[in-house]
């Protein structure tokens, strides 16, 4: 993947650091699916096409990344081996994978973290935070305070849900080269499942937490913009601590805010690009095959190859595949098929 050296808004006007000649898209080529329209803001990239996605890339790595998820005691232990034995499967055996939780693993959870390298830590919020503001929003708390915490830094961070997500390939294999310390955040389908053009402006809920958080200027300023899922995100070092600082201060500002409403608006109101620079801010489509939304996208676009993985249009794997119990009759199923947990037995 490399990227033009200025950033370019899908709908940016010609003129913001682009070359392109008037009426004509500051991308080129022009991004499948995107339309340029007049509006304002350069603070971002959308990756152009060709893309070259984690599937198509080859080689190991010596990155010490780290992906940091979190998962309660009571989520569904089925749930926790597609998302660990997924990602011991895809990623380097280098990469660090660590669950937050809130207690301690015991019995078939436990051997199964021990058997794959999983880590572990007990995290809880403070009372007054737990009080005041929405359950999704603790999180973002508590990764931050992780981060705050480690006294070696980490080359990238993927910060991921847990109990919705299997991996398909190494997504880091994206943080290379002048790509190394960007952040990357992932949209959702465009046009989407219930028929809207997958813009914020369009999609109810997020219309809706956006609003509640930001009142109709904020709506104004982004509703344009296709939605980004909060649910995954990954970025170099300083860029993660850097997203998370502003995720937890935005969300504790006012209780009303949702974490979903705020990642969407700081990635397209221009607050996050301020904040990770000199790291570059890139907005991935879902066409490009990194990470599957399946929420958001229509039935007959969740498409699975002769193996059983998800594929982009171009047939490629999805490096990752988020909210794949969306899909309760097809893709669901299979997983806890194919990640399925024997008892473990100590006989010889």
């Amino acid at each position: 993947l490399h990227l033009p050296e200025h950033s370019a808004h899908h709908n940016a006007p010609v003129g913001k650091g682009t070359s392109a000649k008037e009426g004509e898209c500051p991308l080129s080529p022009e991004c499948p699916h995107l339309a340029c329209k007049d509006q304002q803001g350069t603070h971002f990239q959308v990756v152009p096409p060709p893309f070259v996605a984690p599937h198509r890339i080859s080689g190991g790595t010596s990155r010490r990344n780290l992906i940091l998820g979190m998962a309660t005691h009571n989520i569904e232990l089925d749930r926790i081996a597609v998302f660990v034995r997924s990602a011991r499967r895809a990623v380097a055996p280098s990469t660090t994978i660590m669950i937050l939780t809130d207690v301690y693993a015991n019995g078939t959870r436990a051997e199964l973290f021990e058997e794959l390298g999983v880590q572990e830590t007990v995290a809880l919020v403070a009372d007054d935070v737990a009080s005041k503001y929405h359950p999704n929003s603790h999180r973002w708390v508590l990764l931050r305070d992780f981060l705050r915490a480690q006294k070696v830094p980490y080359d990238a961070v993927l910060f991921t849900d847990v109990r919705d997500v299997v991996f398909q390939s190494d997504p880091f294999a994206l943080m290379t080269g002048p790509n190394s310390s960007s952040l990357f955040t992932f949209r959702e389908a465009s046009p989407a499942r219930r028929g809207e053009d997958g813009t914020i402006g369009t999609e109810q809920r997020n219309k809706g937490w956006v609003l509640k958080c930001f009142g109709e200027e904020g709506l104004k300023l982004i509703q344009h913009n296709i939605v980004s899922c909060a649910g995954v995100t990954m970025g170099g070092w300083s860029a993660s601590q850097a997203y998370l600082s502003l995720m937890v201060e935005t969300i504790l500002s006012k209780s009303s805010c949702i974490d979903q409403g705020v990642h969407n608006y700081l990635v397209y109101g221009g607050k996050l690009a301020t904040a990770i620079a000199p790291s570059s801010l890139v907005v991935v489509p879902l066409e490009q095959g990194v990470v599957a939304q399946v929420q958001s996208m229509p039935p007959q676009s969740v498409v699975r190859n002769k193996i059983g993985q998800v594929v982009a249009p171009d047939g490629a794997p999805f490096a990752i595949v988020h909210q794949y119990d969306r899909s309760k009759h097809r893709f669901q199923p299979q997983l806890l098929k194919q990640y399925h947990l024997l008892a473990l037995s100590r006989e010889p």
